[in-house]
């Protein structure tokens, strides 16, 4: 592709003419993020309707200007803000209509724009039947577009891509296509089923730059009467790989569904306490373990005490401590807890843990050069692979100012979705030269033992060794959908060979 800023004027002239709000960022949004990166927003364009949106996409691939899609610009540690090349940014944050709920069924119909703690309101003021499962990040973060990365939620329907179906999406031709049942019209099938005949498209976009997603339907997680967590403190190496064999089985049997359990070491637990590096170095003096948080729902009160006594039993001789956390007070009334989808946003607090000082709100952070990055690795459900990557980290990060932590959300009986995360701070400038390194150094180590990404950090840091089959697959799919070859450039396509 030739220079990507070519063709920009000719873009906003065509944007201009066609109503669409465009502007040329300031200086802090063209550089701030959590991890050093070169590229740069050429200009904004702000998008009011799913129309604009699309003649936007439209006229990306009439001048040939690349454009990077953002939702909500909140994934902070897998990306941040910054496209992988120069590009115009596609802010789709005015995209905020959550467009039908159907309560019955326990589906929701969203844009881009809508919100975690938007589309969870909405859900309480329709009687919080349904709830989005709980997410660890920031609650301003896109639902949709969280989905779309594949991001993880507590609950049965923690697997939000699984559930995210009937797309509506906007291709760089000019083509606007629809994935589900709701291409043949409306209908009661587009809000209940996501397997019409014919091929599924949905995994073409996801992680992917084919296209631009503009709404989508989303499952919701039922809300029992009776729910509650269980932490359960592990404290030897020893007891841990005993523990981990019993969880498997109490999801295999039933007891626990795969996406009621997640796992971390001592580091990750601490660092998401809005603690802050003075007061989170002395912490880890005297800590050390492992926790288990393990999530127990039923519409049955003698279902749900049968299976936490079931599980209570299981650990008995493993834990050092067993604490229970449920979502109602003395009087039964219900609290607003992350077991109702009440999310917490603990995961953005530790993106701050290698910083000084006491954590402000709100956190923000790009703004306060917070160097962060996480790392996505499959990883096998045992004891022995989280110690295993455990001390690779250590190996890894060595005596630096980086603050590397561990966690865990089970997707299976088979396997685990690894989230490694290493913290600096960006005003250190020899930790900030250094971090991709790091963080290279890391990802290496976890190939080589086998375990391999399920999410990419950012897609400028794609690791080699890729199928050539599958990408030039890929790269054949991608000339179908986006020939122009403007949207996301060097997101998800790997880079053409030589001769190919």
């Amino acid at each position: 592709m030739s220079d990507p800023a070519a063709g920009l004027d000719a873009f906003l002239a065509a944007l201009a003419a066609a109503g669409i709000a465009a502007s040329r960022p300031a200086f802090e949004e063209r550089h701030d993020a959590t991890f050093p990166w070169p590229a740069r927003p050429l200009a904004i364009v702000s998008p009011a309707t799913t129309a604009e949106a699309a003649r936007t996409v439209a006229i990306a691939g009439q001048t040939g200007q690349p454009i990077h899609p953002l939702s909500r610009g909140r994934n902070w540690g897998l990306g941040s803000r910054l496209p992988v090349v120069d590009a115009a940014i596609l802010d789709l944050s005015r995209l905020d209509a959550i467009l039908d709920i159907d309560m019955a069924n326990g589906t929701a119909r969203i844009e881009p724009g809508v919100t975690f703690s938007q589309l969870q309101a909405r859900l309480k003021a329709e009687g919080l039947r349904y709830h989005l499962p709980s997410f660890g990040g920031p609650l301003d973060a896109s639902v949709l577009a969280n989905a779309l990365e594949r991001g993880d939620g507590a609950g049965p329907m923690g697997d939000r891509h699984a559930g995210l179906f009937d797309l509506d999406i906007a291709l760089s031709t000019g083509e606007r296509i629809r994935t589900g049942h709701g291409r043949f019209g409306a209908g009661i099938s587009a809000r209940l089923h996501g397997r019409p005949a014919g091929p599924l498209m949905e995994g073409l976009f996801s992680q992917s730059s084919l296209g631009v997603v503009l709404s989508g339907r989303i499952a919701l997680n039922p809300t029992l009467d009776h729910s509650a967590a269980l932490l359960v403190e592990i404290a030897t190496e020893a007891a841990l790989d005993l523990a981990l064999p019993v969880l498997r089985r109490l999801i295999e049997s039933g007891i626990l569904h795969a996406y009621d359990v997640a796992i971390w070491n001592q580091a990750k637990r601490l660092s998401s306490l809005h603690l802050g590096r003075d007061a989170l170095v002395p912490a880890m003096r005297d800590a050390g373990g492992w926790g288990l948080s393990l999530i127990v729902a039923s519409d049955h009160r003698d279902v749900f005490e049968a299976r936490i006594a079931a599980i209570r039993r299981s650990f008995e001789s493993l834990a050092s401590h067993i604490e229970m956390m449920e979502d109602r007070t003395d009087a039964g009334d219900r609290l607003e807890t992350f077991l109702t989808g009440f999310s917490h946003g603990g995961n953005l607090a530790s993106v701050y843990a290698a910083k000084s000082g006491p954590i402000g709100e709100p956190l923000d952070p790009d703004r306060d050069g917070c160097g962060f990055l996480w790392l996505c690795p499959v990883l096998p459900f045992s004891g022995e692979a989280l110690r295993e990557v455990e001390a690779l980290l250590a190996e890894a990060v060595g005596p630096r100012a980086f603050f590397p932590a561990l966690g865990a959300q089970a997707v299976s009986g088979r396997a685990l979705h690894g989230y490694v995360s290493l913290a600096w701070d960006r005003a250190d400038d020899e930790a900030d030269r250094e971090s991709l390194a790091v963080y290279g150094r890391v990802a290496t180590a976890l190939a080589d033992r086998g375990y391999h990404a399920f999410r990419l950090a950012h897609p400028g840091l794609r690791p080699a060794g890729t199928d050539a089959g599958y990408g030039t697959v890929l790269r054949r799919l991608a000339r179908a959908l986006d020939p122009a070859g403007v949207i996301a450039p060097g997101r998800s396509v790997p880079a053409e060979r030589d001769g190919a």
